[in-house]
């Protein structure tokens, strides 16, 4: 049948490992780092915990309203997989920054936040 043979050529079979596998890679957390390096309090763990989620949920729009919008689907699921590193680089600098000596300790708390809230988001994008 020529409809079951074009589900299982090679591009789809490519793409289906690819999405497969990033739901397989463990998503970095950074909550002991926080704690221990950074020295966060239980109230600054939650604020970014809550960033994460407003994370989640601004990936999940963003997919909605810009990535899935008149596109196929392949396209789509392309794009999200090419979006998907963008939280881990970003927990790579943040931890990097970890060191910066600044007097404004809210700055750590502020790029702590938007960390999550990337990864969430990235890995939000993973699940579409």
């Amino acid at each position: 049948d020529g409809r079951a043979t074009s589900i299982l050529s090679r591009a789809a079979s490519l793409v289906a490992l690819l999405a497969f596998s990033v739901c397989l890679v463990p998503s970095v957390d950074l909550f002991l780092f926080r704690q221990h390096v950074l020295g966060f309090t239980a109230a600054q763990q939650s604020f970014v915990s809550v960033a994460g989620s407003c994370g989640w949920f601004m990936g999940t729009t963003l997919y909605r309203h810009c990535i899935a919008r008149g596109r196929p689907a392949h396209r789509a699921l392309g794009t999200c997989l090419m979006l998907w590193p963008l939280g881990s680089l970003l927990s790579v600098a943040a931890v990097t920054s970890s060191g910066m000596t600044s007097d404004w300790v809210d700055m750590r708390l502020c790029v702590a936040a938007m960390e999550r809230a990337v990864a969430e988001g990235s890995k939000a994008l993973t699940f579409m």
